[in-house]
C-alpha cells in the first residue's frame, strides 16, 4: 500500500465517517518510525506539505439553485507533521496539523484550523496502555447538515488499556473524556450552534479481543456514554450498547475493521423520541498486485441536529474511493459517496417534516502524478448535491482545482 493509498483512505474516512466514538477506536501497536524523514537527537518526525484545492468552489455557501450560489477562487495549505521520541520502554507520540483556507473575495470564510495531539503508548509483553489528548481549533463544515462554517473548540481525553489473560486472548478498557464547543455568535438558520450543539461526552467500554492469526483479530466490547449540553439541558442524552467486530493488521493484503452494535439511546427528556437499532461502520482497503487500491466506508450511526423539533439523525452513509495507476508514475483515481440523513421528531415538530429524509450525492476523481519520491501532483473536480423535502435545504455545487503534496 503506497502513501498515496494510505492518503486516500484517510480522505475518505475524514469525508465521510467523521469522528467516532469509543467503540471505534484500536489500541497502538509499537509506533512504526520507518518513515521518519527528521531526527533531532531522541525526537523523530515525518513533515509533510500539501497545496491543495488551488482552484474554483462554484457554490461556496451550499445556497439553494434559486439563491444564486456565489463563487470563489479558494486554496489550501496544510502543514503536519507526525512525532515519536522514546522513553524508556514507553513511546512518546504526538501530530501536529495548521490546516489554512483562503479565498480570494470572501475574506471572512479565511481560517486557520489547527489539529494537536500528544500521547504516550505503553506496549509491554502482557500489558499495553495508551493515553492520548486532543485538541481541535477550527472554523469549517461540522457535518453535512450544517452549511456554515463555524467557529469551534474541542478538547478530549482517552485512554486504553488491554491484558493479554492467554496467548491470544486480551481484555480491556477504554475511556473517553470529550469537549465541544461552538463560538457564542455562530449562527445557522436563525440558531445558535452554540446552544444546540456545545456539549461534553463522557464514555467507556469494555472489550475482548481474539486473535484468530497474527493478521486477523476478532473484538467484543461493551460500551456507553453521557451527553450533557451546555445551555440546552432537555437535550441531554445516555446510550449503550454490544458490538461485535473484526480487524486486519495494516500489514494484511485487506486492511481495516468492521464493526456491527445494538445502541439504546435514552433521551433524559421524555418529549424527545428514544431510539433503539443496530449502528455499525466498517473502513476496508485493498491493493492488488496489478496496482488497483479500493478503500470502502460503510458507517450507520446517530448524530445531534441543530434543529430544536428535530435534534438528532439517523445518518447511513456508504464511500469507496478507487485508484489505479496507468503507468509508472502516473495514476488516475476515483470516488463516490451516499449518505441519508433520516430526521427523528420532537413532538411541536412540522408535520410536514414527518418522516424527513435528506440525501446526499458525493463523486469526483481525477489524474495524480509522482513527481518524485516525495512530490505529487494531481488534478481534482468533485461535485456535492443534497437533496430535502425542504426545498430551501436542497443544493448542488461543483469545486475544482490543483494540488501538489509533499510527503504523502
Amino acid at each position: 500500500m503506497t502513501r498515496h493509498h494510505i492518503y486516500l483512505a484517510w480522505l475518505v474516512t475524514s469525508l465521510f465517517v467523521g469522528p467516532q466514538a469509543l467503540e471505534a477506536q484500536v489500541l497502538p501497536a509499537t509506533p512504526d518510525t520507518t518513515g521518519a524523514r527528521v531526527h533531532l537527537g531522541p525526537l523523530l518526525m515525518n513533515p509533510t506539505l500539501s497545496l491543495s484545492d488551488v482552484g474554483m468552489d462554484t457554490n461556496l455557501f451550499n445556497d439553494a439553485t434559486s439563491e444564486r450560489p456565489k463563487r470563489d477562487v479558494t486554496l489550501t495549505l496544510v502543514p503536519q507533521s507526525d512525532l515519536w521520541m522514546r522513553a524508556g520502554r514507553t513511546w512518546l507520540t504526538g501530530h501536529v496539523r495548521q490546516e489554512l483556507l483562503w479565498f480570494r473575495e470572501y475574506e471572512d470564510q479565511r481560517a486557520s484550523n489547527g489539529l494537536y495531539q500528544a500521547g504516550w503508548v505503553v506496549p509491554l509483553t502482557r500489558f499495553s496502555l495508551f493515553v492520548n489528548g486532543t485538541w481541535t481549533r477550527a472554523k469549517e463544515r461540522p457535518n453535512f447538515e450544517v452549511d456554515t462554517r463555524a467557529a469551534r473548540a474541542e478538547n478530549a481525553v482517552q485512554g486504553a488499556a488491554e491484558y493479554r489473560v492467554r496467548s491470544r486472548t486480551l481484555i480491556g478498557a477504554r475511556l473517553e473524556r470529550r469537549s465541544i464547543r461552538f463560538a457564542e455568535d455562530t449562527f445557522f438558520e436563525r440558531r445558535s450552534l452554540h446552544d444546540e450543539l456545545s456539549r461534553t461526552r463522557t464514555g467507556g467500554a469494555v472489550t475482548v479481543r481474539h486473535e484468530l492469526t497474527p493478521l486477523t483479530s476478532l473484538t467484543a466490547d461493551v460500551s456507553g456514554y453521557r451527553d450533557r449540553f451546555v445551555a440546552s439541558p432537555d437535550r441531554n442524552a445516555s446510550a449503550v450498547q454490544g458490538s461485535l467486530g473484526v480487524r486486519f493488521d495494516p500489514a494484511a493484503l485487506l486492511r481495516g475493521a468492521a464493526q456491527i452494535g445494538y445502541r439504546r439511546f435514552t433521551p433524559v427528556s421524555t418529549a424527545t423520541p428514544a431510539f433503539t437499532g443496530a449502528t455499525f461502520s466498517a473502513s476496508m482497503s485493498l491493493t492488488t498486485p496489478s496496482a488497483t487500491s479500493l478503500v470502502a466506508e460503510v458507517v450507520r450511526d446517530l448524530e445531534y441536529s441543530f434543529e430544536a423539533q428535530q435534534p438528532y439523525y439517523v445518518l447511513s452513509a456508504v464511500a469507496a474511493t478507487v485508484g489505479q495507476r496507468v503507468w509508472g508514475p502516473f495514476e488516475l483515481f476515483g470516488r463516490v459517496g451516499y449518505r441519508t440523513l433520516a430526521y427523528r421528531q420532537g413532538p411541536l415538530a412540522d408535520p410536514l417534516t414527518v418522516g424527513r429524509r435528506d440525501e446526499v450525492w458525493t463523486y469526483g476523481g481525477g489524474p495524480s502524478y509522482r513527481l518524485g519520491q516525495n512530490v505529487r501532483a494531481s488534478f481534482d473536480i468533485e461535485r456535492q448535491a443534497r437533496y430535502s423535502p425542504l426545498v430551501d435545504r436542497d443544493y448542488s455545487g461543483l469545486r475544482y482545482g490543483v494540488t501538489v503534496t509533499y510527503g504523502l
